[in-house]
C-alpha cells in the first residue's frame, strides 16, 4: 500500500503538550496539489492500493476544503484502489455532506482520544485551557448512531497512558460498543530514561494481556497495535520477497503534502530531518530511488528490525545513522521493548483464527501467500 499523507490544515484548536504540530501557522493543501498526486500516481508507485491519510493540525477546521478533496479522490478514474482516512480530534461535528460520505464508507474516521475524562482533559485542552473530553465523546456517540458506523480511537502512549494504564483499559471497556482502540508511541518530545522504559514495559504487558484475554474469551479484542501490525506485515513481505529493508514508510512508499510542498514523511516536515522537503515531483522521484538504496543497506539495524519487528517509531534512526554514523541508543531500547511485546502477542495469538482475520482486516491488505499466514509469521518470529 502506498500512502499519501495530507496535512490539510496545520492549525489546530487544541494545544496538546506533546504534539509536534502545535504552534504551526495556518497552511492548507490546495486542491491542485492533490490533482498533481493523482495524475502522477502511476509514476510514483506500482502498489495497487493507495491510502490518502488526512490530518493536521486539525483537518476539520477546513471542512469544506476537506470535502472537496474527498470528492476529487473518490471520483477520480484510476486502476488503483483508493482508501481515505481522516484523523481528527473530534471537537468539530461533521456537516451533512461529510456525514453522507461516512455513511457510504467513502471515508473512514479515526478519533484521537487519551483515555477517560481525567486522562484526556490533562492533555487535549482547547486553547482556552478547557478540556475537550465531553464534546468529543458525545460527538463520537452521536456520529455512531447517525451513520451506523464503528470508529477507531487512537491514543498516544504518553506518560499519562503509562502511569494510568488500568484506567485506560477501563475506558476502552466502557466504549467498546462504538469503537476499537489502538496505541501509538509518543516520540521526540520526552527524555527516555531507564525508569520510563521499565514503566513502559509494564504498561505494555497489561495492554497485551488484555488483548490476549479478549481473544480467548470472545474471539475478538477492541485493542490493537495498529503501527506494529503494519510493521509485522512489512516483516512478512520482507521474507516473502527477500528484501532487506527498513520498515519505514518514507521515501519510496509514502509522500507527504503540506501546503504545496512535498516531504518524505510527516516527521521530516515537523523536524526538518535528513531529506527535508522536495523541490517538486521530479525531485521526489529521483530522491526516492536514492533513499531506497540507502535503506536497503545491510548494517546493524537490519537484524534488530527483523528480530523485533519494529517499525518507524520515534526518531528516524536511518537519518541519524546517515548524519552521524551512529544510533540513538535510548530510542533503540524504546523500540525494542515495543517490538518485544508485539512479538510475544503474536506468538500467543497467531494460531487464533479470529486474530488472523482481524490482523488482515486491520492491515487493509489482501494476503496472497503460498503458506498459511499463521505458519508464515510463526517461522519469521523464530528468526
Amino acid at each position: 500500500m502506498f500512502i499519501v499523507e495530507v496535512v490539510l490544515d496545520t492549525k489546530c484548536n487544541l494545544g496538546c503538550y506533546f504534539c509536534f504540530a502545535k504552534n504551526k501557522s495556518g497552511i492548507t493543501v490546495p486542491i491542485n496539489s492533490i490533482k498533481k498526486i493523482l495524475e502522477n500516481l502511476d509514476n510514483l508507485t506500482t502498489e495497487k492500493i493507495v491510502q490518502f491519510k488526512y490530518y493536521g493540525g486539525e483537518a476539520m477546521l477546513s471542512q469544506d476544503l476537506l470535502i472537496e478533496h474527498f470528492k476529487l479522490i473518490s471520483s477520480y478514474h484510476s486502476n488503483k484502489e483508493f482508501r481515505i482516512v481522516l484523523i481528527t480530534n473530534g471537537t468539530i461535528y461533521p456537516n451533512v455532506e461529510m456525514i453522507e460520505m461516512i455513511k457510504k464508507g467513502t471515508v473512514t474516521i479515526t478519533f484521537s482520544m487519551e483515555g477517560n475524562r481525567e486522562q484526556h482533559n490533562n492533555i487535549r485542552k482547547f486553547l482556552s485551557g478547557r478540556g475537550s473530553f465531553d464534546i468529543v465523546i458525545e460527538n463520537i456517540k452521536r456520529l455512531a448512531l447517525e451513520t451506523n458506523r464503528r470508529f477507531l480511537i487512537q491514543t498516544v502512549m504518553s506518560d499519562e497512558w503509562i502511569r494510568d494504564i488500568d484506567k485506560y483499559i477501563d475506558f476502552t471497556e466502557e466504549y467498546k460498543d462504538i469503537a476499537d482502540f489502538c496505541g501509538v508511541p509518543m516520540f521526540g518530545t520526552f527524555e527516555i530514561t531507564n525508569e520510563m522504559l521499565n514503566k513502559f514495559g509494564s504498561a505494555l504487558e497489561k495492554y497485551t494481556n488484555k488483548m490476549v484475554e479478549d481473544y480467548k474469551k470472545y474471539g475478538y479484542s477492541n485493542l490493537s497495535f495498529f503501527h506494529e501490525m503494519r510493521a509485522m506485515m512489512k516483516l512478512l513481505s520482507t521474507y516473502e520477497f527477500k528484501n532487506n529493508q527498513f520498515h519505514c514508510l518514507a521515501g519510496y512508499e509514502q509522500i507527504t503534502l503540506v501546503g504545496e510542498e512535498l516531504y518524505p514523511c510527516s516527521r521530516a516536515y515537523h523536524n526538518e530531518m535528513y531529506f527535508s522537503k522536495y523541490k517538486d515531483m521530479e525531485e521526489y522521484k529521483k530522491q526516492r530511488e536514492s533513499y531506497k538504496q540507502q535503506v536497503l543497506q545491510d548494517f546493524n539495524c537490519i537484524s534488530c528490525q527483523k528480530k523485533n519487528s519494529i517499525g518507524c517509531i520515534g526518531s528516524c534512526l536511518i537519518s541519524t545513522w546517515q548524519n552521524n554514523n551512529s544510533l540513538l541508543e535510548e530510542v533503540c531500547k524504546y523500540n525494542i521493548i515495543f517490538g518485544k511485546h508485539t512479538n510475544d502477542l503474536f506468538k500467543k495469538l497467531i494460531t487464533n483464527k479470529n486474530f488472523v482475520r482481524d490482523f488482515k482486516n486491520m492491515l487493509l491488505v489482501n494476503l496472497d501467500l503460498t503458506e498459511d499466514i499463521s505458519e508464515r509469521i510463526k517461522k519469521i518470529l523464530e528468526v
